[in-house]
């Protein structure tokens, strides 16, 4: 029974910790799994002209970012997904502001970030055998311009 108090959740459980992904335009989703959500940096090497033969790590470069990688059991949701990325091609991405939250048994935020102007670069699923586990992991690779933590 829903009530006008009541929000609506997506599907899915929450056992512990979860992620809930929000992908504005296409759906809302509950992942186990999310990685590549922390940036780095390259590193800028010096060696003094009259020093060691020893390349020094001086100062941090530019700022760098890998894909973001989203995992989830296969749902219902997972079709969504699948035509979003089916619907890219090139000079014509959809790209969106994808906010990936990290929840507590509740379903309430405990940290937020948010992968900006992110796209599908993958999605695959894993793979299925008779007498393996029936559960089908479904995985979507984004490519983005950036995770802000919100």
């Amino acid at each position: 029974m829903n009530t006008d108090n009541e929000t609506a959740q997506p599907t899915g459980s929450w056992p512990g910790f979860a992620f809930r992904v929000t992908i504005p335009h296409v759906a809302e989703v509950v992942c186990k799994e999310v990685s590549g959500i922390d940036p780095g940096y390259d590193e800028c090497f010096y060696r003094a002209g009259d020093g060691p033969e020893v390349m020094r790590k001086v100062i941090p470069g530019l700022r760098k970012t890998g894909d973001v990688t989203l995992k989830q059991g296969l749902t219902e949701q997972g079709q969504t997904l699948k035509e979003w990325g089916e619907r890219i091609h090139p000079n014509d991405i959809q790209r969106e502001e994808v906010t990936i939250s990290l929840v507590g048994e509740a379903g309430e935020p405990v940290k937020q970030w948010q992968a900006v102007n992110a796209w599908p670069k993958k999605l695959a699923m894993g793979e299925v055998a008779a007498n393996g586990n029936p559960t089908i992991v479904e995985t979507l690779v984004l490519a983005h311009e950036g995770v802000l933590e919100l």
